[in-house]
């Protein structure tokens, strides 16, 4: 077995801060596939319960997804500031302690960027900017950005991560199944669904109209 050694010091703070955000951005993932991408008849759901307000939350959602996965893949360096970025990651690695894994670590990003083309041209110029010829439908066709390009980018970001971990720890992080959350997009698919069944016993006269707003604890609201 591989013995383990310690993070570089000079590279493991930013490794643990892009883990940790990493994690919390496969949260937000997670959340928007139980919430939109799993189920059409979901959707149908969604739609029925809150058109306006769910039509706002899947694109806030999906807009903060692209914006994190955006930054997260910036130069280490832009004039004068640095990025917390997976290129630092790697500027932060001593090529000549580590030469195999910087190089390594350099073909995985090359990957990322091939696979977030789209991504980074729509960021620039519709989601953290607003062209003004885009805005007016005056330029060209800016690519929209679909579920599976998120898919292949967070697994290659992952597989990035883990080449750094596995390198130093021999071991490796399930980004995509770090913890399970119990508040989720599935608890409120559940609270919904049983929502729209008491709206059916309701019409149906088995449970008294105006029941639900007696016996709630949360009457002020």
């Amino acid at each position: 077995m591989k013995k383990e050694k310690e993070f570089p010091q000079e590279s493991a703070e930013i490794f643990k801060k892009l883990q940790s955000e990493i994690i919390w951005l496969h949260a937000r993932w997670i959340i928007f596939e139980q919430l939109f991408t799993n189920s059409e008849e979901r959707v149908e759901m969604l739609n029925e319960t809150a058109s306006s307000y769910f039509f706002i939350t899947q694109h806030a959602l999906f807009n903060d997804i692209l914006l994190f996965l955006s930054r997260i893949l910036d130069k280490s360096k832009l004039g004068k500031d640095e990025n917390l970025s997976l290129e630092q990651l790697i500027t932060h690695l001593d090529k000549d302690k580590y030469p195999d894994l910087e190089s390594k670590m350099r073909e995985l990003l090359g990957k990322i960027n091939s696979l977030s083309v789209s991504l980074k041209t729509y960021r620039n110029k519709k989601l953290a900017h607003y062209d003004l010829d885009v805005a007016l439908e005056k330029a060209e066709f800016i690519p929209k950005i679909n579920f599976l390009e998120i898919k292949n980018i967070l697994k290659a970001i992952r597989e990035f991560m883990n080449e750094y971990e596995i390198y130093f720890l021999n071991s490796d992080t399930a980004y995509d199944y770090y913890f399970s959350m119990t508040a989720d997009g599935k608890a409120l698919i559940n609270k919904l669904k049983k929502a729209h069944a008491y709206e059916e016993l309701e019409k149906q006269g088995l449970i008294e109209k105006g029941y639900w707003h007696r016996k709630s604890k949360y009457k002020t609201i």
